[in-house]
């Protein structure tokens, strides 16, 4: 009789796992943001920085649209300019990927990158719908027949994930590293019919894929090649209007687009441990505790950290945080007195201010905390 009553309170105890764990898989947490709180002062127990990097470009660098950091090389990507600069720690240029045409090794569109472990580099041309392979010094290695998409990444040792937003088609596909297609994960929601370049992304974090599209608050995890939402952030006066969403006429749809003052979409999004990383479009930085689902917003935070985290930031799966600075802003904090300088390491490392063109930048480089 004991040991029936132990099973069926093993039976139960498994019934309850089962439904927490599926209501858990379905439902989506709402977290209200709100941009315009005070207090974000300081940010020092969220990001830590380790050191300015002066980006020794001579002017070379017109947009800085992606950066990212491997083995202490930084690979700055300038979607004005097609072109992919790779710099060392001390900030000079290592070599430069400009290769724009039709033969083998060159691209159409350059609209993302990547660099795996070994430093090779993959840059993805939604033109041919191609990812196109370099060895570590930029040497044409190999191409991959892909699909349509506006940016990839690299997922695991053999696959990459083909994401795509192009006039309301939206999707993940994966392929593996020769190309063969795996799978394909709809996203679950109609979006506005708009090519929306920049807007959302995906991501890998603890062996699962998330992402976030435009015109979309919601993050999304793909759980048994479904989509399912996890998070829905809330941004009250400054959510996307009913008009918008539901606007047909296209001409209509981008002039209240670009009239809308409030936040259009998420990007930047990471997860590094417990804390979620994402900026609105207008590169206000947000930081979600997924254990307190509190969210720190970076809008009034104190000098010099109000100029150095003027952009959105860029978190690597190590939990190294990079962001850009401009050189006439680095140049006026540089220019303020040496005791107030001489608080912050990061500062006090710059012992030769090298001259640097004013359209240049700097890369600011940290740690999560």
């Amino acid at each position: 009789m004991v040991k029936k009553l132990i099973y069926i309170a093993l039976f139960c105890s498994c019934l309850l796992w089962a439904g927490c764990s599926f209501s858990s898989q379905t439902d989506s947490i709402t977290v209200k943001v709100d941009l315009d709180v005070e207090g974000c002062d300081s940010v020092e127990h969220l990001l830590s920085v380790s050191c300015l990097v002066p980006l020794q470009a001579d002017g070379m660098v017109s947009s800085v649209d992606k950066v990212c950091m491997m083995d202490s090389l930084i690979y700055v990507l300038d979607q004005k300019q097609m072109a992919l600069f790779t710099f060392d720690k001390e900030g000079y240029l290592r070599h430069t990927l400009k290769k724009l045409g039709r033969v083998s090794g060159e691209y159409l569109s350059l609209d993302d990158f990547t660099v795996d472990e070994q430093g090779n580099i993959y840059l993805f041309d939604s033109s041919t719908q191609r990812i196109i392979c370099y060895d570590a010094e930029g040497h044409y290695h190999h191409k991959i027949e892909v699909c349509a998409g506006t940016g990839f990444i690299l997922c695991g040792t053999d696959s990459l994930v083909v994401y795509n937003n192009i006039l309301g088609e939206c999707n993940l596909t994966i392929f593996d590293k020769a190309g063969n297609k795996q799978k394909e994960i709809p996203y679950p929601k109609e979006i506005p019919h708009m090519l929306v370049s920049n807007g959302g992304g995906v991501f890998a974090s603890g062996g699962r894929l998330f992402f976030t599209n435009p015109f979309d608050y919601v993050l999304y995890a793909v759980d048994e090649d479904k989509a399912r939402p996890v998070y829905n952030f809330d941004f009250g006066s400054q959510n996307l209007t009913e008009d918008i969403l539901k606007e047909k006429d296209r001409r209509q749809l981008v002039r209240k687009t670009i009239a809308f003052e409030g936040v259009r979409f998420l990007k930047n999004v990471a997860m590094y441990r417990n804390l979620l990383f994402f900026a609105t479009d207008k590169d206000v930085q947000c930081v979600m505790d997924t254990n307190t689902l509190n969210v720190s917003v970076f809008n009034h935070m104190e000098m010099p950290y109000a100029v150095l985290l003027g952009k959105s930031v860029t978190v690597c799966p190590d939990g190294t945080f990079l962001t850009f600075v401009t050189a006439a802003n680095m140049e006026s904090l540089l220019s303020m007195p040496e005791n107030y300088l001489e608080k912050y390491p990061f500062f006090q490392a710059l012992r030769d201010v090298p001259h640097l063109d004013s359209e240049d930048y700097w890369i600011v480089v940290g740690q999560v905390q």
